[in-house]
């Protein structure tokens, strides 16, 4: 039963999290440049991530694709790669989904302000270093019915992505588990193998 409810609690928070995205993405001032990355960023989807699987669950992996598919809208231009998955432990109610896009990002700072203003639910939401790779990071908690899980995500001008987490294990906060997916995540050069 808490593996549904953790599963429920994570889709939801994925699933309606970028469902206003659409109003005002688009829209951004004709004068602000296009940031151009310095590197072309691709990123991938390791097999496993954090010890876990990636999870055939599709109440985890269907969010994180939807999500994904939405997350194009803040690029300019063609998306390079992107990612919308999740991980998963064999036992347990602990979950990672990640969505994210790779090309030229419009603005890194918007983009996260966007986000995280359409993320239902969450308090707490706050700057957080985004580690070697660089741009911006914030991260947020999410409540209900006792169950808390934690958002995060991080923009450049060559990528961005949302990461959902749910019962991580103890050890790491959610900013140190962003750098570390991220670092698993974001490569520099060539387009995605597929």
């Amino acid at each position: 039963m808490a593996r549904v409810a953790a599963l429920a609690l994570c889709g939801v928070l994925l699933a309606t999290g970028c469902a206003r995205l659409s109003d005002d993405a688009g829209r951004r001032p004709a004068e602000q440049p296009v940031p151009t990355p310095a590197v072309e960023v691709r990123l991938d989807a390791p097999d496993v991530l954090l010890d876990w699987p990636q999870s055939l669950d599709r109440h985890l992996r269907g969010p994180a694709e939807k999500n994904m598919g939405q997350f194009r809208q803040f690029l300019d231009g063609d998306t390079i790669s992107a990612v919308g998955t999740a991980w998963a432990p064999v036992k347990g109610g602990a979950a990672l989904m990640v969505s994210g896009v790779s090309g030229r990002v419009r603005d890194p700072q918007a983009t996260l302000a966007r986000v995280f203003s359409g993320l239902p639910k969450v308090s707490d939401v706050r700057a957080v270093p985004p580690g070697p790779l660089g741009g911006v990071a914030a991260c947020s908690r999410y409540s209900s019915n006792g169950l808390t899980a934690h958002a995060c995500a991080w923009a450049d001008s060559g990528s961005f992505a949302l990461v959902s987490m749910l019962n991580l294990p103890a050890g790491k906060r959610p900013e140190e588990r962003l750098v570390e997916v991220r670092g698993a995540l974001e490569h520099a050069g060539g387009r995605q193998k597929r």
